[in-house]
């Protein structure tokens, strides 16, 4: 006899489009429970790494890599603000110019990293009427406290205003 859990299914599934279907298997899994400590160095290898999964996801789902970007962000060790530093990465050949500007905002500023914004495009959810719309946003939080998480979203917000078009904020 199937128990009520084995025979659940997402009635939504079907109305995803393979961007969405990407994105929700990415996000998936356990959150974070404790903080992840990064040197500059090893947060833009992480975000890099990150990227490149998100990228080959893609890829296998038929869609082109070049519709998923990330961006490092930071938080001050010493200002008691919660504002962020984001860092944009460029194409992976570029990694010298992400991780000079992460060693710079450590080290003489005492910024650490806090986790990685990704931006997804959708290119089947896009509706001219709504130029918000195929453009997606999530954050993977490295660092748990209420100021990080505060930080985080708000340069998810910076993020989804300065990217051509705009972009949604999505936490499904």
């Amino acid at each position: 006899m199937d128990t009520p859990r084995a025979t659940e299914r997402n009635l939504m599934a079907a109305t995803w489009t393979k961007a969405a279907k990407v994105r929700r298997a990415f996000k998936s899994g356990k959150k974070r429970r404790k903080d992840l400590v990064l040197t500059p160095r090893r947060a833009v290898i992480e975000a890099y790494v990150v990227l490149h999964e998100l990228r080959e996801a893609m890829a296998r789902a038929g869609l082109s890599e070049t519709d998923a970007n990330g961006a490092l962000v930071f938080l001050s060790e010493f200002q008691s603000s919660d504002s962020a530093y984001v860092i944009p990465l460029p194409a992976p050949e570029r990694m010298p110019e992400p991780y000079a500007t992460a060693r710079r905002l450590e080290e003489q500023l005492g910024w650490r990293p806090i986790g990685l914004i990704l931006h997804q495009r959708d290119h089947e959810a896009f509706t001219p009427a709504d130029p918000k719309s195929g453009a997606y946003l999530w954050a993977q939080q490295w660092v748990i406290s209420d100021r990080a998480t505060k930080a985080l979203l708000d340069a998810r917000k910076l993020v989804a205003n300065t990217k051509a078009g705009g972009a949604q904020d999505v936490d499904e």
